[in-house]
């Protein structure tokens, strides 16, 4: 549960829109750290302010802390719920260790809390936001994967000592949500329609993951894939194990009509740490679709 000033919260349509403001209120001067891999359009939104992001790689438990500490950065952006593309999930000790990098100086953590509606084992993590002590946590989130990718509503909290320098620099923008739109979102939260909703699709999502995963892993197709950070979050990551290139199984994936994202793609850097291992968003398969796509990949890993 976060607990905060309504006057620290800031209302935008989607999560780009936010990152602009982020921008302008840190300032151009700062070096910011991104996850490696990550989401591109991150990346060129910096750069469309010429800042030229640092890339931190990712571990099984999140981002790279050691890494971080050895860098120049002064700002690190990062999903720490759920990474996208990795699906990695920050660890408790790695998220203190992140605020105490934090708290050495002007330094603050951009927490775009992606995916963290959808959590499906283990305990919950609280969010870096929760445990900040300091205020030197901005977080972001958005409704679009909880409600409605048409319904443009995201939000971040600001720390209270940036209220002043952001009502300074950048009140002057108009805000891009109507009220029609967050009054109705404020309803729909205030009367508890929210939470039961989102019980209900972490149940639904549930149900099509646990489908989804036992289906390949109990098809001919299984001691030739694996597995990996089903947890939490939308997608999961699907390693396949074959003498084929991972170009070539791509090619003739799409062939056959299956559109195959490597994880190797989000990479900005040299990728030396993933071959064969592709992005599956699970989200809009249905049943029948499942024996299609295990029927294709019989096809192509024999």
């Amino acid at each position: 549960m976060l607990a905060v000033d309504p006057r620290q919260i800031i209302i935008g349509s989607g999560t780009e829109y936010l990152y602009t403001l982020l921008i302008q209120l840190l300032g151009l001067d700062r070096t910011v750290a991104l996850e490696e891999p990550s989401y591109p359009k991150i990346t060129e939104i910096y750069r469309q302010f010429n800042i030229n992001p640092i890339y931190i790689s990712m571990e099984n438990d999140g981002l790279d802390t050691a890494q971080l500490k050895k860098s120049t950065a002064n700002i690190v952006h990062l999903s720490p719920s759920h990474q996208f593309p990795t699906g990695a999930i920050l660890s408790i000790s790695k998220r203190y260790e992140l605020l105490s990098w934090a708290n050495q100086g002007d330094r603050y953590i951009i927490e775009d809390d992606y995916d963290s509606e959808f959590r499906f084992q283990g305990l919950p993590i609280p969010s870096l936001q929760e445990i900040d002590s300091s205020g030197k946590v901005i977080y972001i989130n958005t409704f679009s994967k909880s409600l409605a990718s048409t319904l443009r509503i995201s939000y971040m909290i600001l720390p209270p000592q940036l209220l002043d320098t952001f009502e300074e620099k950048l009140s002057f923008y108009n805000n891009t949500v109507s009220n029609l739109e967050q009054y109705t979102l404020a309803y729909f939260i205030q009367e508890g329609y929210f939470e039961k909703h989102l019980n209900r699709m972490r149940l639904f999502y549930q149900k099509k993951r646990d489908e989804l995963i036992h289906r390949l892993m109990t098809s001919p197709l299984n001691k030739r894939i694996s597995i990996h950070e089903q947890e939490s979050g939308l997608h999961f990551i699907l390693h396949i194990q074959s003498d084929l290139s991972e170009q070539i199984i791509c090619q003739l994936a799409k062939k056959h009509g299956l559109q195959m994202t490597p994880l190797s793609r989000y990479y900005r850097c040299q990728n030396t740490y993933s071959d064969k291992d592709f992005i599956v968003n699970y989200a809009n398969i249905t049943s029948p679709d499942i024996d299609k796509i295990i029927n294709i990949l019989l096809q192509i890993v024999p």
